[in-house]
């Protein structure tokens, strides 16, 4: 009673640790490989025990023998396809087939003479064979079975990291214990010692399953988890199955056999609720992480736009900036006499290309601005000149636009600030081209301001006015309002506006009564420190 305990023991632990592999992943090809190993195992065992109860036939016990030998030779060739799939991770169907070819062959040459020439019951009541001239042959195969998979985790465990070296020598203790006592006891020792002693080789299982399950507990082998509860499970189930085969009474074992049964379908449905939980998370993390590649390829896709960008606004700068030049001097006539038709046609083309630079600086410095290289060459200037300045070029622009464009500068002169100068005039022309972009009617007024501390140049439209909404937000990249997206424009001018000023220790800020009822920027620097 007392082996048959251990056998359905050691039985049971194989059949409950393969299912509970395959569970948690039945489309790794690892699992249904180690699952596959567990099945045939356990009809080696169930065969190799039975064929040693008087209770049977002696031809039925001679079929148990052969099917002891088929189903080991196919174990065998399981257990290394397992361990040549959890080392190289996936093996091709058409290697799966050649490799398990001279199991399969030599299973069926199991049940010929071929392997077993004769089987016979001894005068000890115990099944007894006579090798065949392929018994030999076959002990070199089941071998090699067991010896080549242990050559591939030792050359493995050199390779692997740290955490799947632990993995691979749990493995391959347990293996290399239970295949040495299996082959010692069960093939070459079977016709010369006792059932009692052979069975010996069923037991050694438990030691694969022992360095499995500490592979499992210690280092997530086959990515296992919840492998704390699903042990207590199984505990708690090993428990119920004694009781089972120590019931005293048909009563006993009926009520305790429908115990185990419960507790078994309950174990499973635990263990499978525990798998959707994990799977919800390993999904969890792989969306994670699919968000993480995404959003580190469109920083990669945002740089490489910055950088074309960029050598493109260099590129055009320079022949911009000629242009303007020349036409300047046509204006000026530096280059001869013109009229007053083509005064107006150069000083407005001159506006416009003024525009077409300060879009050209826009994207210069925002590249510079997100790949953390800009720089500011400051001196003390004049605010007022320079804004008065910028002023004068938008005048035949607005004129045209039929626009009233005024300028005012009640502060004291010169109203002198310490900043890039390069710089505030692109600032300024932003604001001054935003305020004119938006105003189709009435007027533009700019004024330079002063207080004891700073220097404000504020910029007053009648145009179409912003929302509270709006407002909150008008300083983000590629904002604009809701009310003016379709009149052109990328929403960065004020984005680069915002940030160039508070990076000279400046503020900006707008104000709107509403929708429809213009808008006041203000622009504000420190007042330079007087000598």
């Amino acid at each position: 009673m007392f082996g048959l305990g251990i056998f359905l023991f050691v039985t049971f632990l194989m059949l409950f640790l393969g299912s509970v592999v395959l569970v948690h992943d039945p489309r790794n090809q690892v699992n249904r490989l180690f699952f596959t190993w567990v099945l045939f195992a356990v009809f080696w065992m169930i065969a190799n025990y039975l064929e040693n109860v008087s209770f049977f036939t002696p031809d039925a016990r001679a079929a148990l023998l052969r099917t002891d030998f088929a189903s080991a030779m196919l174990a065998a060739g399981f257990i290394s396809l397992f361990i040549a799939s959890f080392i190289n991770r996936k093996i091709k169907s058409q290697a799966l087939s050649k490799y398990l070819l001279p199991a399969i062959v030599l299973a069926i040459l199991s049940y010929t003479p071929w392997v077993l020439a004769q089987v016979f019951i001894s005068s000890a009541d115990e099944v007894r064979f006579v090798p065949g001239l392929g018994f030999y042959f076959y002990v070199l195969v089941i071998i090699a079975y067991f010896a080549i998979p242990g050559v591939m985790l030792l050359r493995a465990r050199h390779l692997t990291p740290p955490s799947q070296r632990a993995q691979i020598t749990s493995v391959t203790v347990g293996m290399g214990l239970s295949a040495v006592i299996m082959l010692t006891v069960n093939l070459f020792l079977q016709n010369y010692i006792s059932a009692a002693w052979f069975r010996l080789g069923i037991y050694s299982a438990v030691f694969f399953v022992i360095g499995v399950s500490w592979a499992i507990i210690r280092h997530e082998f086959l990515r296992v988890r919840f492998v704390v509860v699903e042990l207590l499970l199984l505990g708690i189930l090993a428990t119920l199955l004694a009781k089972v085969i120590i019931s005293s009474s048909l009563r006993d074992l009926v009520l305790n056999l429908v115990v185990f049964l419960v507790m078994l379908v309950l174990g499973f449905a635990m263990v499978r609720s525990f798998l959707n939980e994990e799977r919800q998370r390993e999904e969890i993390q792989k969306s994670r992480d699919d968000l993480e590649r995404k959003n580190e390829d469109l920083q990669k896709l945002d740089k490489l736009k910055n950088t074309m960008l960029s050598v493109a606004a260099h590129q055009l700068r320079g022949p911009l900036g000629g242009i303007r030049g020349y036409l300047t001097m046509m204006r000026d006539g530096d280059l001869g006499p013109v009229n007053e038709k083509q005064h107006e046609a150069l000083a407005m083309n001159l506006n416009v290309l003024s525009r077409l630079m300060n879009a050209v600086e826009t994207f210069l410095d925002l590249g510079m601005l997100e790949a953390g290289k800009i720089s500011f060459q400051t001196e003390t200037v004049a605010l007022d000149e320079i804004v008065a300045g910028i002023v004068e070029e938008f005048g035949a622009p607005m004129k045209r636009k039929g626009l009233v464009l005024g300028f005012n500068c009640p502060a004291r002169r010169p109203v002198l600030v310490h900043v890039d100068p390069n710089k505030v005039k692109h600032i300024i022309f932003n604001v001054i081209d935003n305020a004119m972009k938006y105003t189709e009617i009435g007027s533009i007024k700019v004024t330079v301001e002063a207080t004891e501390s700073e220097a404000i140049v504020k910029v007053a439209d009648t145009g179409v006015g912003l929302s509270a909404a709006d407002l909150a937000h008008l300083f983000r990249k590629f904002e604009r309002g809701h009310f003016i997206s379709d009149q052109g424009g990328s929403g960065l001018g004020l984005y680069v506006v915002k940030t160039l000023t508070e990076m000279q220790h400046g503020h900006v800020r707008a104000e709107s009564a509403g929708v429809g009822q213009g808008t006041i920027f203000s622009v504000t620097f420190p007042l330079a420190k007087k000598p």
